[in-house]
């Protein structure tokens, strides 16, 4: 019932510990939209827990979908369709341009678990427009159920006290060295 901040090194299983306990707590497939929310920095990253999520999954039903850049450019996307499916991943970018929509392309209502992956490298100088658009995203997952999760493989101490300050009843996890 607690949100987490979780550091292990890289390769050392960090998707499917965000993973596994998200398919088993939301038990199976639901027709009530997005109920799970994976953030990535990169496009390939996201890639990679699509591909970890889909092969876990396998025969449970689960519908996971990721963002895709042409289906954001033709509006494809839309509140509508996105009730089809279970599990969003994404990056921030294209998650906020949906979002800005009016009205919004993408609803985050029913989000019961928000996993931001690789946390210390959006938060990297440079980046302080991603501590806003986590804000955003934030605000527009307004499940009283929403769970909260931050990972990463190092342990920035810039990180740490963000998450201290906007995560509600933090506990930190860390693996190894940090």
């Amino acid at each position: 019932g607690r949100e987490l901040l979780a550091s292990a090194p890289t390769g050392s299983g960090k998707t499917l510990a965000f993973s596994i306990p998200i398919l088993m707590h939301l038990k199976q497939p639901a027709n009530k939209g997005f109920r799970a929310l994976i953030i990535s920095p990169t496009r390939e990253l996201a890639n990679q827990i699509h591909r970890e999520l889909v092969k876990v999954s396998e025969g449970t039903g689960f519908r996971i979908h990721m963002i895709h850049k042409a289906a954001v450019a033709a509006k494809k996307f839309g509140p509508k369709s996105s009730k089809k499916f279970d599990i969003l991943v994404t990056t921030p970018n294209r998650l906020i341009y949906l979002l800005k929509q009016d009205p919004p392309g993408i609803d985050l209502t029913s989000v019961e678990w928000l996993v931001v992956d690789e946390s210390d490298k959006l938060f990297e100088d440079g980046k302080t427009g991603f501590r806003d658009q986590l804000a955003s995203i934030f605000l527009a997952c307004t499940s009283h159920k929403v769970r909260r999760a931050m990972f990463s493989a190092t342990f920035a101490y810039d990180v740490e006290q963000w998450c201290k300050l906007n995560l509600d009843n933090v506990i930190t996890v860390s693996i190894g060295a940090r």
